[in-house]
């Protein structure tokens, strides 16, 4: 898209509940909110269930002062199985209530002919492959109404002699699909870290006057690898690689610091607004020199992957046991689908996995979510794979004492939410007393049995879930 001119929107970061006040504070510093609507999105019960925002967290982000972006961060573009209207519907609703110049999404996939991948995955970087993206970047681009970027994705695995190399290919899907391009550098500077070899001939192969935007994070080592974990500040040689590289980009939109909820307390306020800083000094330098004309039109030499089938291998790769032989990577990828899996577990049936764990013990219960894995489906949404996992233990699970009770509290709290509705809770014993035994580090005893009723409204339904 060469004739788009991005308006030069600033500095920012990507937004999330726990910084909000922070954009409030510093409208001067933070010039730039980068929403992740789906973070906040709720589906309804089942394969089919409708999606629907949350109204009172587009409301809040519309307060913001900042310039607004949308981003998507589960239906990527580049796989062969892409994502059904209804999240595109919302995407739209949403990027034309915030008015957003540009709207993004991953060149990755997370959905194959052999099942969900539970995580996003890189593409095959193929012709085909090129052309499957392009042709859902396109639709995409219709879809939404607006200009359209594709985030270049981490790849913890190795390159192989059949692909295209990575600059290369995004460079060739930018052309293909004529659309822009958002630049995160910490997914480039890991996949070097991870042997794809330097980030600086990616970079050189990218058309700069198609990248709009610029991603900057912060990661940390896990199993030799490092991950894009979005954990703390931008390394140090990261900005300054970007520093050089951002003067060369003649249509910079937008430069945004990434930090991930779970870490923002480690953080800490003081060294979240010196990151922004980094950005803001970062965007004092853009455009400052004459950009290369890029590589031209891109004629990849390399990559006869079929994307079907190299999609649907590394979803079963990842489904299955290790194999002898497998690359490290995937070993690492099927550990990142189990935490992210075992993640949405905690957060949405807490008590009835601590009640579990004084059952069986840590590495009785990891045996038992992996049974689950094994035999599940990873589904998008957290509140499927809670109600999923509820629905499996009742059948194949173990059946401590006041299991059922939890599974009717948390599990029903969930439904309640998913569906958007009031409702009323049945129990043979008391939640709370059982709730509050293993809140205080026990287990709970000898409790009476009855006929135990609690009732929710909507709004109390999702505040109990909050609170878990």
């Amino acid at each position: 898209m060469p004739g788009f001119a991005a308006p030069g929107l600033g500095p920012g970061a990507v937004h999330c509940e726990a910084i909000h006040s922070l954009f409030l504070a510093h409208p001067d510093l933070i010039r730039v909110a980068e929403i992740e609507p789906s973070s906040g999105w709720i589906k309804a019960p089942g394969p089919e269930g409708a999606i629907r925002s949350n109204a009172l967290t587009l409301e809040l982000v519309a307060g913001l002062p900042q310039a607004k972006l949308v981003h998507g961060i589960g239906w990527p573009i580049g796989g062969t199985v892409c994502p059904a209207s209804a999240a595109l519907d919302e995407q739209k609703r949403w990027s034309d209530t915030l008015d957003a110049p540009w709207t993004s999404e991953h060149l990755s996939f997370n959905d194959s002919a052999a099942g969900p991948a539970g995580f996003l995955l890189p593409p095959a970087q193929s012709e085909a492959g090129i052309a499957v993206a392009a042709a859902n970047i396109r639709a995409r681009t219709a879809a939404l109404g607006r200009p359209f970027a594709f985030e270049t994705g981490v790849n913890y695995l190795p390159p192989r002699a059949d692909e295209i190399p990575d600059g290369d290919y995004f460079a060739a899907v930018a052309e293909a699909a004529d659309c822009l391009i958002l630049l995160d550098l910490h997914n480039l500077w890991a996949n070097a870290r991870n042997g794809r070899g330097p980030i600086e001939r990616v970079l050189a192969a990218l058309p700069p006057e198609r990248i709009v935007e610029i991603h900057l994070a912060g990661g940390m080592e896990k199993d030799g690898y490092w991950l894009d974990a979005h954990s703390g500040p931008v390394p140090p040689e990261l900005i300054d690689l970007a520093g050089d590289f951002v003067q060369g980009l003649p249509n910079l939109g937008a430069i945004l610091f990434e930090i991930s909820p779970q870490f923002v307390d480690a953080l800490g306020p003081a060294d979240f607004l010196r990151q922004i800083e980094s950005m803001n000094a970062l965007w004092e330098q853009a455009g400052r020199r004459p950009s290369s004309s890029g590589p031209g039109r891109v004629r990849p030499v390399a990559g006869t992957e079929a994307p079907a089938a190299y999609e649907a291998a590394l979803v079963r790769a990842l489904g299955g046991p290790p194999e002898p032989g497998e690359p490290a990577a995937v070993a690492l990828y099927r550990t990142l689908v189990a935490s992210f899996r075992n993640g949405a577990l905690a957060d949405l049936l807490p008590y009835s996995l601590r009640l579990l764990a004084r059952h069986l013990g840590e590495a009785g219960l990891e045996a038992l979510l992996a049974a689950y894995r094994r035999s599940e489906p990873p589904p998008l949404f957290p509140a499927d794979e809670a109600l999923a996992f509820a629905d499996w233990l009742r059948a194949n699970g173990p059946r401590p004492a006041y299991l059922d009770d939890l599974l009717r509290l948390e599990g029903g709290i969930v439904r309640l939410v998913s569906e958007g509705r009031d409702g009323e809770l049945r129990f043979r014993h008391d939640p709370s007393a059982i709730v509050g035994a293993l809140a205080a580090g026990g287990v709970p005893k000898d409790l009476p049995e009855g006929d135990y009723c609690l009732r929710l409204g909507r709004e109390e339904a999702s505040e109990a879930a909050g609170a878990a």
